[in-house]
């Protein structure tokens, strides 16, 4: 066949024989050009609030764990509580505790606050703001309920 009018060659092969369009002079076939969107980065906000609902979470468990081994060192061999101990060595744990204890309340706050600017922002994956988010509503819940029941046992004692 004439390969000079664009007319297919034959391509034969041992094993199958085809047909090969040859393209027209100037018309060479391209490719589509295969784009994929930009890969969306993870929202700084969001990771920002998820590491400060870990540090928080730490910080939560360890200041009710040393008042509690704080406050049991007060409490005489018979069970009761000593509060005349308790005077005479000072109160420096528990409030050690209850700065940590606020710090941390302070420190979700502001977790809470940039979950909530991390899941707003366009064009950035949303997940670790939307743990960080639920993580540090959580505390924050938590915290205020231990409050709550605190003020509400310490309202009821004789």
């Amino acid at each position: 066949m004439d390969q000079e009018q664009g007319q297919p060659r034959r391509t034969d092969s041992p094993d199958t024989p085809s047909f090969e369009p040859i393209p027209e002079p100037g018309m060479t076939p391209v490719d589509p050009v295969v784009t994929e969107p930009p890969a969306r980065k993870q929202s700084g906000l969001g990771i920002a609030s998820f590491i400060i609902g870990i540090v928080c979470m730490f910080a939560l468990i360890a200041s009710i764990a040393i008042a509690t081994a704080s406050v049991m060192d007060f409490v005489s061999p018979d069970g009761t509580f000593d509060e005349s101990m308790m005077e005479s060595q000072g109160m420096g744990a528990l409030m050690t505790v209850a700065i940590v204890g606020m710090g941390s309340l302070a420190l979700s706050f502001a977790g809470l606050i940039l979950g909530i600017i991390g899941c707003v922002q366009k064009n950035r994956r949303k997940t670790l703001a939307i743990i960080g988010l639920i993580l540090n509503g959580l505390l924050l819940v938590g915290f205020v309920g231990l409050m709550v029941i605190g003020f509400a046992m310490g309202t009821t004692a004789p």
